[in-house]
């Protein structure tokens, strides 16, 4: 990958974070034909992006971040999103959830 691609790829990879919560957010026309064009060129070349489709968009995404995410690193920059420093950890105290089974209905008298 050329390092436009891989700076346009970091660039946007928050849309692999959403994909990763199973969902797919509305994107721009401009930013969906470079996410095609680079599908095209490493993955299929006979490969057409049916923009109007969210799985279809989803599951193009989701291909081309893995195949992104698994090509060797060339610096150190680009940094993979599961890579979390401890700084950026933010500790929080368990509450203890209550499993007692409430019962359904007004209360009797």
């Amino acid at each position: 990958m050329t390092k436009q691609e891989r700076d346009f790829m970091q660039q946007h990879i928050f849309n692999y974070e959403t994909i990763k919560s199973g969902y797919v957010r509305n994107l721009d026309i401009s930013v969906l034909n470079e996410y095609e064009k680079i599908y095209r060129q490493y993955l299929d070349k006979n490969f057409i992006l049916t923009k109007w489709c969210s799985d279809c968009v989803y599951e193009t995404l989701k291909r081309l971040y893995e195949y992104y995410l698994s090509l060797p690193d060339e610096s150190n920059e680009i940094v993979k999103s599961d890579e979390v420093s401890a700084e950026k950890l933010v500790w929080v105290n368990a509450v203890e959830i209550d499993r007692e089974k409430r019962k359904r209905g007004r209360p009797k008298k």
